[in-house]
Order: C-alpha cells, then sequence, then structure tokens
C-alpha cells in the first residue's frame, strides 16, 4: 500500500512528453501582432517625443534595464533614440534584427544602455560585413566612444573619439577574427 504522497509523484510521471519547437515563435509572433494592433499592450515607451507601445513582460524579459525600470516605475534613460530603440523592440518580439549604416550606433548605444544582450556579435558582423564590402564605411559608427562587445572573444573593442583609419579598424578585425578562430 503506499502513501498518498506516493500516488501523487507516480500519476504525475508523464508517459509522453512533447516539446513544440514552434511553440515560442508562435507566441512571439502573436505578441508582436498584438502590439502592432495595440491589444493588451500595458506600457507606453516615449523615446525622442515618440509612442511605442508594448508588454511589460515582453520588455522585462529582453532587458535587464526595464526590469528593474518597471519594478521601479521610473524611466530616465538619457542615450536612448528612437532610431536605436525601435529596432530593438522589433528584436524583442520577432527576433529579428534590423541593422543598417544609418542605425547601427545608435543601436548598440540603445542596447548597451538598456542591457539588452546577444545582440553584440551580430552587430560585430554587421560592422565587420560594411568594412569589407564598403569603400567609403559610415565612420560615425566607429567613434563617439561607442563600445561593441566582441561575444566568444572576450574583449571589448573601443572605437574612441578620433576617427580610425581603415588599415587600423582591418587590423583590428582580423585580429579578433584570428582569436575567434582560434577559441573555436
Amino acid at each position: 500500500m503506499s502513501t498518498g504522497k506516493q500516488q501523487d509523484s507516480e500519476a504525475a510521471t508523464p508517459l509522453y512528453v512533447y516539446e513544440s519547437k514552434v511553440h515560442c515563435t508562435n507566441m512571439m509572433l502573436c505578441l508582436e501582432d498584438q502590439r502592432q494592433q495595440g491589444i493588451l499592450c500595458d506600457v507606453t515607451v516615449l523615446v525622442e517625443g515618440r509612442e511605442l507601445r508594448a508588454h511589460r513582460a515582453v520588455l522585462a524579459a529582453c532587458s535587464h534595464y526595464f526590469l528593474q525600470t518597471l519594478l521601479r516605475h521610473s524611466w530616465s534613460p538619457g542615450d536612448v533614440t528612437a532610431k536605436g530603440f525601435a529596432p530593438l523592440l522589433q528584436f524583442a518580439y520577432t527576433a529579428k534584427l534590423v541593422l543598417s549604416q544609418e542605425n547601427i550606433h545608435e543601436v548598440i548605444v540603445c542596447a548597451d544602455v538598456l542591457g539588452i544582450h546577444n545582440l553584440e556579435d551580430s552587430c560585430f558582423r554587421f560592422l565587420q560585413a560594411q568594412l569589407k564590402n564598403d569603400s567609403q564605411p559610415n565612420h560615425n559608427a566607429f567613434h563617439q566612444g561607442s563600445a561593441l562587445v566582441c561575444s566568444g572573444v572576450g574583449q571589448v573593442c573601443r572605437w574612441g573619439q578620433a576617427l580610425w583609419t581603415m588599415m587600423f579598424v582591418e587590423n583590428a578585425l582580423d585580429a579578433v577574427e584570428k582569436k575567434r578562430n582560434e577559441s573555436q
């Protein structure tokens, strides 16, 4: 004869466990659709006079800054711009980050300020591709004290106030790529 506690654990033992590979994606797509339509949005983010509706839970799950801010009910990020924040908000819902020469600097700054991680490698690869493919790179992406964490390498690549020459940046990227290859 078994006790009630044993029966509960036996009854809870699953015979079959199904784990959907698309459930999370489908859920986030539904939340993105709801956000686009303003359905069940419970927070409005005001950036440079632009109102962006969102769900608190999604913001808090994607950003340490938003988690802390929403728990304290205050907001005052000085370096967040609409141009940098909008792609990050879209990423939070769709897992797709749209980068361009026009927004890369602001996306990097906003992601850093808001504590949105796991984008560093994508930003690094975008900048690397721009340097290799563009004869006239947008040097604005490389100055103003931007910091780009090169994940997987464990280094912070800093481009300071001065504009770096193409040769210096290419050499730095080659060195980072070499270290990345060595660590794999």
